[in-house]
């Protein structure tokens, strides 16, 4: 009798542990699963209309969707950092009533910017030489946000205290110019790109593959997609800067979220 007691015993004391092991196998996948990308929109309360239909363009094979946003004469960019913190945009973008917004440039593995970056006075980045990274954001403290390409001519890095902000990122695109690199980066991905039309306008885009957010052109395409008469009838763009992209890119309008999935290094909040 007491070896039936037992087998019992042992019999139910196996089936709690399976059960046991079961649920928290589950649970870890849960846990584990990866958000999958979407255009989400802005919370209920910030959205004057439904989410717009993004732009189409065909490079190639290939079909990519856009959003941009035009800053306009009364609207500022304000430059946040977020390397330690890597906080959400989306918390960034509610916390300083941003109207639009875009990612900043690219970091290193160690959550520090790549190239110069500095922001409220304080310097989290130095300027490094580099043909890829060839290009400046920056604010002075009487000026709107411009795009600059040459370091040596305009901006001396040891007077990165007269901007309201500034840093480092590229490649820049020169439109207007026959002599174009050769880009050895094959690798496709979301970009995240500042134009500027021949009038010194300021325009943000988003491009992604169709089916594929965090997928977008190579870094050689942005010629070509410039080019398409598509994103041409909006304006007649001379300079584009490359921000960071792929899965480490966010982009905002009061009725669109282009979301990431790894924190962005900064962000540009726009009013």
């Amino acid at each position: 009798m007491k070896k039936i007691f037992l087998f019992l015993f042992l019999v139910g004391t196996s089936g709690v542990v399976l059960f046991l092991l079961y649920s928290l196998s589950r649970q870890t996948i849960r846990h584990l699963a990866s958000p999958l990308p979407t255009v989400a929109p802005v919370p209920t309360e910030r959205v004057a209309n439904p989410t717009p239909t993004p732009y189409s363009v065909k490079l190639g094979d290939k079909t990519y969707d856009f959003y941009f946003h035009k800053i306009e004469h009364n609207e500022t960019l304000d430059l946040i950092p977020n390397f330690e913190e890597a906080t959400s945009s989306s918390f960034i973008f509610q916390k300083n009533n941003c109207s639009f917004g875009i990612n900043g440039g690219f970091y290193m593995a160690n959550r520090q910017p790549l190239g110069l970056f500095a922001a409220g006075r304080i310097k989290k980045g130095e300027y490094v030489t580099s043909t890829t990274f060839n290009g400046f954001l920056y604010q002075s403290a009487t000026d709107s946000a411009k795009i600059d390409f040459t370091y040596a001519l305009n901006i001396n890095p040891r007077n990165w205290q007269s901007y309201n902000y500034i840093f480092q990122t590229g490649p820049l695109y020169f439109l207007k110019d026959k002599n174009r690199p050769t880009f050895t980066d094959e690798n496709p991905a979301r970009r995240h790109l500042i134009a500027r039309n021949i009038n010194g306008e300021l325009y943000l885009f988003s491009v992604f593959e169709k089916d594929n957010l965090f997928n977008g052109p190579r870094l050689e395409e942005i010629y070509a997609f410039f080019e398409n008469p598509e994103v041409k009838k909006i304006a007649d763009f001379e300079l584009v800067l490359n921000l960071d992209g792929g899965s480490a890119s966010a982009f905002y309008d009061k009725n669109v979220q282009v979301v990431e999935f790894k924190p962005v290094g900064s962000f540009l909040c726009g009013k």
